[in-house]
């Protein structure tokens, strides 16, 4: 299976958003990239397969956070959220 760089998604503003959905009778692990891109903290929410991964996590000004070895089976969906703008989430595998 092919990898790299599945979705990218500069984040909308308190919205629970799909980032990626893996394809039917498909299952790899992904890593995802959060990339604050503002002078102040945010606050992100990951879930995997409506688990929570990250909750509530801040991620400092100018930071990064990386998620590894998330595993996803076929139709099963990767979601994101961030409670400000300029957040950038990006799934790689």
């Amino acid at each position: 299976m092919a990898s790299g760089i599945l979705a990218e998604i500069e984040m909308p503003v308190g919205v629970n958003t799909t980032l990626y959905t893996m394809p039917s009778g498909m299952a790899r692990e992904v890593t995802v990239n959060i990339c604050n891109r503002n002078d102040s903290d945010v606050k992100i929410r990951l879930f995997a397969k409506g688990i929570s991964l990250e909750h509530d996590t801040i991620i400092r000004a100018n930071g990064v956070l990386e998620k590894t070895d998330i595993a996803l089976g076929g139709e099963q969906n990767l979601v994101g959220y961030s409670d400000s703008a300029n957040v950038d989430f990006v799934v790689w595998g």
